[in-house]
């Protein structure tokens, strides 16, 4: 059987799902592929599919790893989005989205056909939050320590880059509501980002300064989520949220607005919440519900665990990747 080709195409390689998604993909096929053009994100998405497309390139197929047309974004701007995807979608083969809900949307919005597009999740590398699982709790202890958390304190975390498109100004809200009730409950902001300075300066407005801790950046993200109890996602569009997969698979319950993506990973009720976008009153009070009964958050964690199960792994990315290859060939 000859080699099949394959090209892809990425607006850019930074510290993200896409990126690591399209990275797995390429490791994990054959390296000698460009019968196939596949592309991935929105700019690289349109540019590419035109560029393949005046190319004569037969099989194109596109990555939807988030909504290029969210509802949080101007209408106007909402409307052309659409328009340009529904023009590169009348030539592209093949649609691969991250989760259902995406690609429901991307049908309801007539872009392509509803036969060529096939969800496959994400393939992420999980053994070390497996492991972070059983930390000990002498490890535990050593990390909160670190961070200035004593061993009775509740610990609410958020892990993504600052920027304002992961809506931490709800989560800051959503942590005055609670700290009024709660002062015994520390809420975790971990990474860093372009908004950094400008959070900071927002927690000491709010008088939050005792119980929001900025981490920074940290390479040890699954020992960091092992102190958690409760992880939240306040994100204002997503694609598909590996963070809520990660913080699932160290065994944590989960409250997430309703975000494209998350959906995927939590199970109303039995793993966590999803509130409504923006709903800091609803998150606040689903929030108090895990903070009064530790034994509903490890019920919720272990429920988070067989969730992930191994629908997630790069091995089952790879595979459903590449026979979707064989099958444009054939």
């Amino acid at each position: 059987m000859s080699k099949i080709k394959v090209l892809h195409i990425i607006t850019r390689l930074a510290n993200g799902g896409a990126d690591e998604n399209t990275l797995y993909t390429i490791n994990g096929l054959d390296q000698d592929k460009y019968d196939i053009v596949h592309t991935h994100i929105a700019k690289a998405g349109v540019l590419g599919r035109i560029a393949a497309k005046m190319a004569g390139v037969p099989n194109i197929v596109h990555g939807v790893h988030g909504i290029t047309f969210p509802d949080t974004i101007n209408p106007i701007m909402k409307t052309l989005y659409k328009n340009i995807e529904k023009f590169c979608g009348s030539f592209t083969d093949k649609f691969i989205t991250v989760g259902e809900d995406m690609k429901q949307k991307y049908i309801n919005a007539r872009i392509g056909e509803p036969e060529d597009y096939l969800t496959i999740h994400s393939g992420m590398e999980l053994d070390d939050f497996y492991s972070a699982a059983n930390n000990t709790s002498d490890k535990i202890k050593q990390l909160k320590t670190e961070l200035g958390i004593t061993e009775d304190e509740i610990v609410v975390g958020k892990v993504s880059k600052l920027q304002r498109r992961k809506g931490y100004r709800f989560y800051l809200r959503v942590a005055q509501n609670i700290i009024k009730e709660y002062p015994n409950v520390k809420f975790l902001i971990v990474g860093s980002g372009p908004l950094t300075s400008e959070l900071k300066d927002k927690v000491k407005k709010m008088g939050l300064e005792d119980n929001v801790v900025f981490t920074g950046y940290r390479t040890d993200i699954a020992d960091v989520f092992s102190i958690f109890d409760i992880k939240v996602l306040t994100s204002l569009w997503e694609g598909l949220p590996r963070v809520l997969v990660q913080a699932a698979a160290v065994g944590k319950p989960l409250i997430s607005f309703n975000v494209d993506g998350a959906w995927e990973i939590i199970d109303e009720g039995k793993n966590g919440y999803i509130v409504p976008m923006k709903d800091t009153e609803a998150m606040t009070e689903k929030l108090k519900v895990l903070i009064e009964n530790k034994r509903l958050r490890e019920k919720m964690g272990k429920y988070s665990q067989q969730k992930v199960g191994d629908a997630w792994s790069i091995e089952n990315m790879v595979e459903k990747t590449d026979q979707i290859y064989q099958d444009l060939i054939d």
